[in-house]
Formats: structure tokens, sequence, C-alpha cells
């Protein structure tokens, strides 16, 4: 099974965590609950310096100029595995 391979760890606030895939200490974070913006903009810099991407499970990029400030599913990882995650993703959604 695929899910046996990955190491889950807690390490705090949403940024911490986008910050532990950017220095290369996570390969993936992705968490299906409700997020706000300012939460996540400073660790999405962060981790596009790196060379890493930030969005939703859907694989679409967190809009900062619309509306909404609270989004969902929230994924990051390096941007050589973002879109394998995102079918990940969907296929566990799938099977849901």
């Amino acid at each position: 099974r695929a899910a046996s391979r990955f190491l889950r760890a807690s390490s705090g606030s949403f940024g911490v965590k986008i910050c532990r895939v950017a220095e290369g200490r996570a390969h993936v974070f992705a968490k299906p609950y409700a997020f706000k913006l300012w939460d996540v903009a400073p660790g999405e810099v962060i981790l596009s310096e790196a060379g890493g991407k930030l969005g939703l499970w859907s694989g679409r990029p967190i809009a900062y100029d619309g509306p909404v400030v609270i989004e969902n599913k929230l994924l990051a990882a390096p941007a050589g595995l973002f879109s394998k995650a995102v079918t990940a993703l969907a296929a566990k959604e799938d099977r849901a």
C-alpha cells in the first residue's frame, strides 16, 4: 500500500509546515482543513523561492485577489511532485 511509505509528522502552524517542504524536511504537506489566506501567503513566498509549489488539492493556485479569504485542502510540494500529489489526492477522494 502506497500510504505506508509516508511518515506523518506534526510541526505547528501551516506556515511552519510549508517551510518544512521548502527546506526539504518534508516531501509533501496536504491538509484537508480550512485555512485563511494570511496564514499561508508568507509560506508560499518561501516555498516558491525554494522551487516548490503551493495550491489546492485540485491543483488550482490560491487566489489572493478574490473575495474568498478561507479555503480548504491545502497542498505544498516541490514543483516536481506537485502534480503527482494532486493525482494521488484525487484518487484518495474518489475512494472515499
